[in-house]
Formats: C-alpha cells, sequence, structure tokens
C-alpha cells in the first residue's frame, strides 16, 4: 500500500496528494478494524464476570431466592438488559441490608463491650470445638484485611475469649479457639442477640424456620 503513493516532491500539488493518500490510509485502517471487531463479536462473550451465570447462582443461594422466581436467562448466563438490571438491583439491596443489619448488629452487642466484628469472628470459631481455625480462614470468613483481623484475635485473647494453639509440626502455623469462659461469655452474648434480632429486618425470612446447628453448639 505505501509502495504506491507517489514521491514526494515538494510543492502544493504533491503536498496535497499525500495528504490525501494519507487520510486514505487512516480511512482504511480505521474501517479494517471495524470488521475484523464485527467478525470476532460472535466468538466473545457480553457478559463481564459480575454477570457470570456461576456467581449469580451463588449470590441467590445465599439470600435463599428461588431459582423458580428468577428469568431462565439469569440461570443460563445469556443476561439481557433487563436481568443485568435485576441481578445489579440484588447486589444493591444485599450490600444496602448488610450494612444495615450491620449496623443493628453492633447495637445488641455493645452491652457486652465487643464490636459488631468481634461478635462474627467468635460466631465462626462457635462452629468448631477443635483448634484448626487458622487466621487464613478468619480472613476469608470475615471478609476484612489481615491486619484487621490480627487486631480483633488478639484483643478477644486479652479479654480472655480466645487462646492459641501452636502446631505440632509446624510452629509457625497458629491456630484460634474459644476459651471455656469464653464459649460461656458468648453464649450470654448470643441469647441477647436472639432476642434482638427478631425484630431486624431481611430480604428473605425463609431462614426463620430453618435450623442451625451452631445455636445448640453454643
Amino acid at each position: 500500500m505505501f509502495d504506491s503513493l507517489p514521491a514526494y516532491r515538494g510543492g502544493e500539488a504533491a503536498d496535497g496528494t499525500w495528504r490525501l493518500y494519507r487520510r486514505d490510509i487512516w480511512c482504511q485502517l480505521f474501517f479494517g478494524c471495524i470488521s475484523a471487531s464485527m467478525l470476532l463479536a460472535p466468538r466473545l462473550s457480553f457478559k463481564s464476570e459480575l454477570f457470570d451465570s456461576e456467581l449469580f447462582k451463588g449470590e441467590a443461594s445465599r439470600v435463599r431466592c428461588s431459582p423458580r422466581k428468577l428469568p431462565p436467562s439469569l440461570l443460563s448466563g445469556r443476561m439481557s438488559f433487563s436481568d443485568a438490571h435485576l441481578h445489579l438491583d440484588l447486589i444493591c439491596r444485599r450490600i444496602s441490608e448488610g450494612r444495615g443489619l450491620a449496623r443493628q448488629l453492633a447495637s445488641a452487642v455493645r452491652e457486652h463491650e465487643i464490636s459488631e466484628a468481634e461478635f462474627r469472628l467468635l460466631w465462626l470459631l462457635s462452629e468448631t470445638d477443635q483448634a484448626n481455625f487458622e487466621q487464613s480462614r478468619l480472613i476469608e470468613g470475615l471478609g476484612i484485611s489481615s491486619a484487621q483481623v490480627s487486631a480483633l484475635v488478639e484483643k478477644l485473647r486479652y479479654q480472655q475469649f480466645l487462646t492459641p494453639v501452636i502446631d505440632s509440626k509446624d510452629r509457625r502455623r497458629k491456630y484460634w479457639k474459644m476459651t471455656a469462659s469464653g464459649r460461656k461469655r458468648f453464649k450470654a452474648i448470643l441469647a441477647t442477640v436472639r432476642q434482638k434480632s427478631r425484630h431486624w429486618v431481611f430480604l428473605d425470612r425463609s431462614h426463620e424456620h430453618s435450623h442451625s446447628p451452631r445455636e445448640d453448639a453454643a
């Protein structure tokens, strides 16, 4: 394509011809890119990770939404604009609901002189009597940073809620479990939360009829 261009010899005519050829080159490149994108478009997925069907299925499961109530395209991965709007609306409402419940939980446990995050950490540890809860699992379960989890466990350790257990095979690994007195105090805190949480507003109230084995363990 460039070999067919006339040599620049100076003067207005030659300069004008060069500008015309240069404009023609850019036009060909521009429309060539458009043509290529149109050919490749059917092979590309229009959805992002936010609209991934597996992600939505997990979110729907967390809020106990029945798949029968959802548009088929949400579960198949082929999302229309209205379905994507529904998905985002669900996410926004979940975030808003979560923050509201966090404030209510913080208010409920304040009289016991612990924070909402500390209560959730103790709730995670109440799942088991075994000392197999590494700090990495606490980070994942609480959804906060490693530094924040370290601060929480140190405070709860100082308040004698927790005790560390060193791995006998690898002394660099530390596990956490609740102390006997910590479990007793947590049981009293849990009774307060159960009483006050009856008046909290949830997105889906189907969980009220479910049974949690952790409640008996606490």
